[in-house]
């Protein structure tokens, strides 16, 4: 039934990852619950006022800063022993406003970039906007759906790169001064990370800042 299903419905099989990407994506979720982890007892530490429970909590989070730092070195060892791996992060890295840690859970996470078009790209992250009408009623477009690890990661790429990428900083600017929520116009910087992202995969290049134009 369930093979007659799948060809009524023309679903494509997903081949299952390889051994080495699996690796990296367990290394790099793994990474996301000692931060989190890290950050809840940050926050815990801010409540107590025991010296006693302050002082268990300082060592755990000493000992979860440790851990961090190691894996962030096993994922960097992941990316570099595969040829695929390491160029695909080479190319995130190039993007102003991807680092180390936004490129490497977009490996793991979004294999599929490179290999789609731009909606798709957009709404594999979560960001692309979808309407919400009924009959005659147009209501407001939302974003919703996509996965959630990478979409972390990006909105704090879209954070660095509305400072330090001035094609995205203008953009950025120019919602704002249309009226647009910073939360709405930082999802759109995402977006068009997310979709630059997937066209330099797809050419295999790395990204180069566009030539200022000259003034007539």
């Amino acid at each position: 039934m369930l093979a007659r299903f799948g060809r009524l419905q023309e679903l494509e099989v997903t081949p299952p990852a390889a051994e080495k990407l699996r690796q990296l994506k367990d290394l790099v979720l793994t990474r996301r619950r000692f931060v989190d982890e890290r950050a809840d007892l940050g926050k815990l530490a801010s409540e107590l006022e025991s010296k006693a429970a302050l002082r268990q909590v300082s060592l755990q989070l000493r000992s979860l800063g440790t851990r961090v730092v190691a894996l962030d070195a096993a994922i960097l060892a992941a990316i570099d022993a595969d040829e695929g791996l390491s160029r695909r992060a080479e190319v995130l890295r190039s993007i102003p406003g991807i680092g180390a840690t936004t490129a490497a859970t977009l490996v793991a996470e979004m294999p599929e970039l490179g290999s789609l078009d731009r909606r798709a790209a957009a709404a594999l992250l979560g960001t692309a906007p979808w309407a919400c009408d009924s009959g005659k009623h147009q209501g407001r477009r939302r974003v919703r759906g996509g996965r959630a690890v990478p979409r972390r990661a990006m909105y704090m790429a879209a954070m660095v790169a509305i400072r330090f990428n001035p094609a995205l900083e203008a953009f950025y600017w120019r919602l704002r001064e249309r009226g647009k929520e910073h939360k709405v116009a930082l999802v759109a910087v995402m977006r068009k990370l997310v979709v630059l992202a997937n066209v330099l995969l797809q050419q295999d290049r790395l990204w180069t800042p566009e030539p200022r134009r000259r003034p007539p």
